[in-house]
């Protein structure tokens, strides 16, 4: 053994993490979600299918290459991993060596990220290892090879929350040579191997303790023009769903091989309802076994943050109303697609703050100047291909008013922009103090909607704010113009997650269905001409139904309102501002 060890130059050990998985599972007949009783009250991603997963996986970190595969009877094997393995055009071939890891600096902190990649440039125990990777690299791809170069010698490579030592290596290919000579030449590499591989190989099977089954493995593309592979490091797999077995499909060729290697890991996550994670650290002369495993910590991180409100209290489980309120909102908003958020610091907009810096697939931008967040949000707006807006959050009185300039151009220009600005409750404004200011119409006519939310209570049903999510994001993209959307929220203390007595099966009332998916509570669709109406995603209730839920509704006023619009329009005015403020009115 101490011969075998000698010989080694790099050994990359594995780690496999078990973390509790409560995924939602889906009646094929009733086509309705089922879930038990103890997570109940928690929000649909916290116990939605890999697909989800995935898709948070890909919002945090866009930089990353995403893959899943489904397994029957149920299961799924994820990855989000910064390592390709090699990428060809024509003939012309690329491969990437990744090695070392820090974590990145907090966020805004840009000297102590640029530290932390520098600490990981001038480390000899990172670059012995990124050495040794670079260079087998080089070996195995040059007998393929007409020519090759190295293209980047040495340089880091950043992701959301890691950062790693990162060389590229290009070629051409010579005549003959194709993908499976390319993909025996370079897998397995150092980086998730070892060196020498055999020894690597025989040194693995005798100490590693579990079988890695699809981690560390090749997935890709191939074409007669191209191919492109990557190294599926920072994976997971999902445990089956007793009901979903008929629901998973994999492809008649690929599903026996991926039957057969995923079988283990799929039955065991399966009885034991764990999802399991995997990474690997590379052990090279001179590694210390405590910040090895604290590499490791570092690489699972992604799934634990994303999955760290399943080992948490659900909503019911939160302090008070005006958290609850505020998580809801965060929640409903990144459902929408809305989970970008720039957040400008200050007091009453804390709840605000928290709620998104808390949810796993929220992205935070921090700056403390207003005027230049508003202006950073609307840059982002504008230049997002999926078109979903950036939402600003920001504390009470003057710190609103510097929006306006972004909020003007926003208008102009009909880019979306969301605002979530905090204030005090109606009874604490206009009291002289410039927190107080009167910033419900601040913006004046350049909004395509704003609202006044009225603050977090007993008596104010948490669907109200979910609704209200879900109407501003509709007047901010869709429609013939769009542009900014202001929320303005009233918040009583307490502001910080501290403990206050409410009652969350009141507050949560009707929002069931809402809390065992992973949809937004309503969802536009498309009308005559340019107008949209909001589709309730929960179920039709009858008469008696809504009274119990909703409690009794005196439908005088509303008649009254409905007379005075239908008088309006038949004297032929029809103008959609003039229609819009009578409903904003009701």
């Amino acid at each position: 053994q101490q011969q075998q060890q000698q010989q080694l130059v790099k050994i990359v050990l594995a780690r496999r993490t078990a973390i509790p998985w409560q995924s939602s599972t889906s009646d094929p007949q009733q086509g309705t979600t089922a879930a038990s009783s103890s997570s109940s009250s928690r929000p649909g991603w916290q116990r939605s299918s890999g697909t989800v997963l995935l898709q948070a996986l890909q919002e945090r970190d866009p930089r990353a290459y995403q893959l899943y595969l489904s397994i029957p009877p149920g299961a799924a094997f994820l990855a989000c991993t910064p390592e390709r393995l090699y990428v060809r055009s024509g003939r012309h071939v690329a491969s990437e060596a990744v090695a070392g890891t820090r974590p990145r600096g907090p966020p805004g902190d840009l000297e102590a990220d640029f530290y932390q990649g520098l600490d990981l440039l001038q480390s000899p125990k990172d670059h012995a290892e990124f050495t040794v990777v670079r260079d087998w690299i080089k070996q195995q791809l040059t007998p393929l090879c007409v020519q090759l170069r190295t293209e980047v010698q040495k340089s880091v490579l950043k992701q959301s929350s890691v950062q790693h030592l990162y060389g590229r290596l290009a070629g051409v290919l010579k005549r003959g040579v194709g993908d499976a000579a390319v993909l025996a030449a370079l897998h397995p590499t150092p980086a998730v191997c070892g060196r020498p591989r055999e020894e690597a190989f025989r040194y693995l099977e005798d100490h590693e303790p579990f079988d890695r089954g699809f981690y560390a493995g090749p997935f890709g593309w191939v074409s007669g023009q191209g191919a492109e592979f990557v190294v599926a490091i920072r994976s997971a797999m999902i445990p089956a769903a007793a009901a979903a077995a008929a629901a998973a499909v994999v492809e008649p060729a690929a599903g026996a091989a991926a039957a057969e290697t995923g079988a283990a890991a799929a039955v065991q996550t399966g009885s034991q309802g764990q999802l399991l994670a995997y990474a690997g650290v590379g052990v090279v002369p001179g590694s210390e076994a405590s910040a090895e495993w604290q590499e490791l910590c570092l690489k699972v991180r992604q799934f634990e943050g994303l999955l760290s409100p399943l080992l948490s209290p659900p909503i019911q489980g939160l302090p008070n109303y005006v958290m609850a309120w505020a998580t809801l909102l965060v929640e409903e908003l990144c459902r929408l697609g809305v989970s970008t958020f720039a957040v400008a610091p200050g007091s009453r907009s804390s709840p605000l703050a928290l709620a998104a810096a808390s949810h796993p697939r929220s992205q935070l931008t921090v700056a403390i100047d207003e005027r230049s967040l508003g202006f950073w949000a609307l840059g982002f707006s504008r230049g997002n291909p999926s078109g979903m807006p950036a939402a600003v959050i920001c504390s009470s009185g003057t710190a609103v008013a510097n929006l306006l300039p972004a909020v003007v151009e926003a208008s102009q220009s009909n880019v979306p922009l969301l605002l979530l600005t905090a204030d005090r409750p109606y009874e604490l404004r206009d009291t002289g103090a410039n927190q107080t200011i009167d910033q419900v119409k601040i913006c004046g006519g350049y909004t395509r909607w704003s609202s006044d939310v009225t603050p977090p209570s007993d008596h104010v049903p948490g669907r109200v704010i979910v609704s209200t999510a879900d109407t501003a994001v509709r007047y901010c993209v869709t429609g013939p113009r769009p542009g900014p959307v202001h929320l303005n929220f009233q918040f009583r203390e307490p502001l910080a997650p501290r403990s206050s007595e409410w009652d969350p099966d009141q507050f949560l009332r009707g929002l069931e269905h809402w809390m065992q998916s992973a949809e937004p509570y309503t969802s536009a669709i498309a009308g005559q001409g340019s107008n949209t109406a909001l589709h309730p995603a929960t179920p039709c209730y009858t008469h008696q139904q809504q009274q119990q839920v909703l409690g009794t509704v005196q439908p005088q006023p509303h008649m009254q309102l409905q007379q005075q619009i239908q008088s309006h329009r038949s004297n032929g005015h029809s103008h959609p501002q003039q229609q819009h403020a009578a409903t904003v009115q009701l």
